[in-house]
């Protein structure tokens, strides 16, 4: 776009298939608009302008969650999944001549005055050093990049929840978070653009039950804290 030539190297086979990340916000939306993504991801998600909070058979709020003071042309948040939002950004950068070179793992890297050499393997086993100007470690929680350079990942995560991906039987409004006091614990839900779809997550204990007792799970505590009977699907 800006007439730098990339490479752009993933270990995995290839694009992710499970849920993962789900909200887009005003800023990173702005940023979809510049690079000529917006248009294509926009149809493809869920407005979320509301936030509702519910209480062992009442709602007990729901205020607004839009950025309307902000000067922004997307004052809400997208519900769009990150498969989906990968897949729009494979395309643009298909669209300016780069694709993701799958099976291709980061060993190792050395950094001088004048840029970085990168020791890399390729999906056939062999290695490659390549010499580059910069090297962004864009590689998650789990950094090679950040390994490499013994940068500290501070703090920690004690939490766990219990997601699911399921189809709800369910009135509640589409355009809001909802958030649910059950008497054990939290259940948020989230809506996708999907008819009927939501994340489900849970604060409780996480067990090693099937997708039945899963959706079971749910439909009772989200049945208790809205006070009327929901059905889920199994995710």
């Amino acid at each position: 776009r800006r007439g730098v030539r990339v490479r752009l190297i993933d270990r995995a086979q290839g694009p992710a298939t499970t849920s993962r990340a789900l909200a887009t916000h005003a800023r990173t939306l702005e940023v979809w608009d510049q690079m000529g993504v917006a248009d294509q991801l926009l149809p493809r998600g869920q407005r979320v302008e509301h936030f509702t909070l519910h209480r062992r058979g009442r709602q007990l709020i729901r205020f607004d969650t839009n950025y309307d003071a902000l000067p922004t042309r997307f004052p809400y948040t997208l519900m769009v999944d990150q498969v989906i939002t990968e897949e729009v950004l494979r395309d643009r950068l298909a669209a300016w001549g780069v694709a993701v070179e799958w099976s291709t793992e980061l060993v190792g890297f050395e950094q001088d005055d004048t840029g970085v050499t990168a020791r890399l393997r390729r999906p056939d086993g062999q290695p490659e050093t390549l010499r580059t100007g910069w090297l962004v470690g864009t590689d998650g929680g789990h950094s090679t990049v950040r390994r490499k350079l013994e940068l500290p990942l501070v703090g920690d995560s004690s939490e766990t929840w219990l997601i699911a991906d399921a189809v709800l039987d369910s009135d509640l409004p589409r355009d809001s978070i909802h958030w649910m006091d059950t008497g054990e614990g939290t259940v948020m839900l989230i809506p996708f653009p999907d008819p009927g779809k939501w994340r489900l997550l849970d604060t409780a204990e996480v067990t090693d039950d099937g997708p039945r007792q899963v959706a079971d799970r749910f439909a009772a505590k989200i049945s208790r804290a809205v006070g009327r009977q929901v059905r889920v699907e199994e995710p």
